[in-house]
């Protein structure tokens, strides 16, 4: 398990904590934008899982967003 995984492991306990769907949609776009430089400096391996975490901020968030408008 290398840093980057235990870093997304803590922000991701917070906002599951929180609960707050904008959050985990600005989480992702923030990873889905910090890969960028890691593609351009050829660091595939970590700019994969930048991209991997930011799907699966999305994927919660819209789940987030789904229940929450089914259930108000």
């Amino acid at each position: 398990m290398k840093i980057q995984d235990i870093i997304f492991i803590l922000i991701f306990a917070f906002l599951l904590y929180k609960r707050k769907p904008e959050w985990f949609v600005l989480a992702g776009i923030i990873s889905f934008a910090g890969a960028i430089p890691f593609y351009s400096l050829w660091v595939f391996f970590t700019a994969q899982r930048l991209v991997e975490f930011g799907f699966l901020l999305l994927v919660v968030a819209v789940l987030l967003f789904a229940f929450k408008k089914q259930y108000h």
